[in-house]
């Protein structure tokens, strides 16, 4: 089974707590929103046990999620990005599929009720036209929504 550990750092230099937390609970997969950590200081931080060789996977447009991976970047390969969301599938050899949606909407600070519910409906859109595109529903969706009603 694949582990997912999801995160938003809130622009803290928090590598050290990501990579014990990625060791102690076998992580596969770790993404992150609000990171402001360089890659190679992640990467270095989250390999340094020796054991699991993690690889950064870069974004095409999303600027506010990182991705590293505890296997080679070609079995996440990018479907849709924007600057808030990135759409993996997730093809791990002898494996089922699946797709992987990570996302960091906008701050309640910035987006009004109905305006987070409007994204809310097209990320919905999105999700099930990607799945009817690739024929399967295994969808696992992560990411701050910033749908605290507070």
């Amino acid at each position: 089974m694949i582990s997912f550990l999801f995160w938003n750092l809130n622009r803290q230099p928090l590598e050290l707590a990501v990579s014990r937390l990625a060791q102690l609970h076998d992580i596969d997969v770790v993404i992150l929103a609000e990171c402001k950590i360089e890659p190679v200081k992640l990467l270095l931080s989250l390999n340094q046990d020796g054991e699991a060789q993690y690889h950064y996977v870069p974004p095409l447009k999303c600027e506010k999620i990182e991705l590293f991976v505890r296997f080679p970047s070609e079995f996440i390969k990018p479907v849709i990005e924007t600057e808030r969301l990135t759409v993996r599938n997730l093809d791990l050899p002898g494996l089922i599929s699946i797709l992987l949606v990570a996302v960091h909407f906008q701050s309640k600070l910035h987006w009004s009720d109905d305006s987070q519910a409007v994204e809310c409906t097209n990320l919905s859109s999105l999700i099930k036209e990607e799945e009817q595109r690739i024929g399967h529903c295994r969808t696992i969706l992560v990411g701050d929504l910033n749908m605290n009603p507070l």
